[in-house]
């Protein structure tokens, strides 16, 4: 498995969340801290989050 960045984490789990204030970037919310445990984990691909942000913006 390839090592996950916490920017990767950031862009693609972040960013995309109403709360998600660029200046307090250093807090982590819980679904960020699950999320990041399950790509540890294998569980999860960064792919699939990036999927399920297209899913996200198609419904704004």
């Amino acid at each position: 498995m390839a090592e996950v960045t916490k920017r990767e984490m950031i862009d693609g789990v972040c960013k995309v969340c109403d709360f998600y204030k660029e200046n307090d970037e250093q807090l982590e919310c819980g679904a960020f801290k699950i999320i990041k445990i399950l790509v540890e984990e294998g569980k999860l691909r960064m792919e699939d989050i990036y999927f399920a942000r297209e899913r996200l913006g198609s419904q704004r």
